[in-house]
């Protein structure tokens, strides 16, 4: 979600009408807590929940957020029955909770999530698509998933853009392996003199700091010049905003994640936006041609044209290199058993979850 950030879950916007605060100073403590209580002037609406549609009923009178930034921590209080449910536990930590008598995996979004590689398209050198193409074939998608998901059972390798097991996968375009030779020689074609690569490399969100490292060494292993600037999430967020150049506070490359729902459409994957500075996505892709193809998706109605569409926009993606998709994979939440009805959606909701003990 880079859709917009990495597993930082905000609750503010999923339960606006459902519950409410009490007291903004005591409750509210941005990166300490945030504290909800069911607002008794709401009225869910009569039918049965589905993801984000449907009845929405609160069953559990007060909701806390706690910030815990060690995932360890966060690991074992869930375990002793300090807290009921942990969003985002590394991987690593899912067979010790997996042995835990209290504790539950639960795959609320199975659809999952997808992380990209995404370049500045505004600074040297990766204003030239030969040096962009170079970063494509210099890298492994395997290699990123497992760095940072170590696990095949939760990931998937797939060079599809729009989504792996979506009516607009497709495998058009790229292998998802790396081919160092082919990489080297696009390096020459495209003119790179050793530039200074800046990474944008956060730190404090281990799904998304893997992917850095992975990157840097193979764009070194071509012999590009990476700097693997390393900063927290946040201050990733406020630099990638910047068109300056890396010397001058901006940026050459990125990590980021989204829910796999963001992208499963040509139309509202923003990673293929061709629209450049004005309107864009960050990286600031600027092709007509994208945009054209684009425009007939959006005016086709027929899944069959839709189809075709959509593997052509995924082919031009390819060829100039709007991103580099690092792959596809699943993230449980860890919750006590005693949580029931976790819903089941692209992001964590609570309505309709009730508590046994």
């Amino acid at each position: 979600m880079d859709g917009a950030q990495p597993r930082l879950h905000d609750p503010r916007h999923a339960v606006l009408d459902q519950f409410e605060i009490r007291d903004q100073a005591a409750e509210f403590q941005p990166g300490v807590k945030a504290a909800y209580e069911r607002n008794p002037d709401y009225v869910s609406r009569d039918e049965p929940s589905d993801g984000t549609g449907g009845g929405k009923v609160v069953k559990i009178g007060r909701y806390e957020w706690l910030s815990v930034p060690d995932f360890q921590i966060a690991t074992n209080a869930l375990m002793n029955d300090e807290i009921d449910y942990f969003e985002v536990p590394p991987h690593d930590h899912h067979a010790m909770l997996a042995r835990a008598a209290n504790v539950e995996l639960t795959d609320y979004n199975t659809l999952g999530f997808s992380g990209m590689c995404r370049m500045n398209w505004l600074v040297p050198p990766f204003d030239r698509p030969e040096i962009r193409q170079a970063v494509l074939h210099a890298v492994n998608q395997k290699d990123w998933l497992d760095t940072q998901i170590g696990n095949s059972d939760y990931y998937k390798v797939t060079p599809a853009i729009f989504i792996a097991g979506t009516p607009f996968e497709s495998a058009v375009g790229w292998s998802t392996k790396a081919d160092t030779a082919k990489a080297k020689e696009l390096l020459k074609q495209g003119g790179y003199k050793g530039e200074p690569i800046t990474i944008l490399h956060a730190t404090d969100a281990p799904i998304i700091t893997a992917r850095g490292t992975v990157t840097a060494e193979a764009l070194r292993a071509i012999g590009m010049n990476v700097n693997l600037l390393a900063m927290d999430w946040g201050s990733v967020v406020a630099r990638r905003a910047k068109q300056s150049m890396p010397a001058e506070g901006g940026w050459s490359l990125y990590h980021s994640t989204w829910a796999s729902a963001d992208l499963i459409n040509p139309n509202g994957n923003a990673c293929v936006n061709g629209k450049g500075k004005n309107g864009g996505f960050f990286g600031w892709v600027e092709d007509a041609e994208l945009e054209r193809l684009r425009d007939g998706f959006a005016r086709t109605a027929a899944p069959s044209d839709q189809k075709a569409l959509a593997d052509k926009i995924q082919a031009r993606a390819y060829e100039v290199v709007t991103h580099v998709p690092t792959g596809q994979y699943n993230e449980p939440a860890a919750t006590r058993k005693a949580l029931k009805d976790i819903v089941r959606a692209p992001v964590p909701l609570f309505w309709n979850v009730d508590k046994t003990g």
